[in-house]
């Protein structure tokens, strides 16, 4: 499990990464997040 420290230094690090993009290169990026989230979804309707 994560500390609150470690998840604020990686969602920060994510933030800054992402803003670094293209917004066409976001748009893939959400793209992926959304696509990640569904299977999540999905594998948990499995189980």
């Amino acid at each position: 499990m994560f500390s609150l420290h470690q998840t604020d230094e990686k969602s920060a690090r994510l933030v800054s990464l992402f803003n670094d993009l293209p917004p066409a290169s976001q748009d893939v990026v959400l793209g992926v997040i959304d696509l990640l989230r569904k299977a999540r979804d999905k594998e948990q309707k499995i189980i």
